[in-house]
């Protein structure tokens, strides 16, 4: 009771996130790093809290970075025109999953 709505939707995007990823975990380890892209509308600064929740999480389920998954986070620093740029060049690096930071970046 009294959670905030900012951590409910942490919650539920993690919770999304590794529903993705469980069948996968299992082989994680030989088939080589998985790689999660994060797109952000905002600052580094701005996300930092968000994405420390999602490593954690993803530790708690077995994911180490450096070992079975690795974080590439993108940052379009509140200028809106960059999604698309930022959009594409995630799509072309091919990671196993993407997650968008909010609505408008979705």
């Amino acid at each position: 009771m009294g959670r905030s709505p900012l951590i409910d939707r942490r919650t539920l995007l993690l919770a999304g996130a590794c529903s993705v990823c469980p069948a996968a975990a299992r082989a994680a380890t030989d088939a080589g790093a998985k790689r999660v892209a994060f797109l952000f509308s905002g600052s580094a600064t701005e996300s930092a809290v968000f994405l420390e929740a999602f490593k954690a999480g993803m530790r708690d389920l077995g994911w180490i970075e450096g070992r079975n998954i690795e974080y590439r986070p993108e940052h379009a620093e509140g200028q809106v025109q960059r999604m698309d740029a930022l959009a594409t060049r995630i799509v072309s690096e091919r990671p196993d999953v993407i997650v968008a930071g909010t609505p408008q970046t979705t």
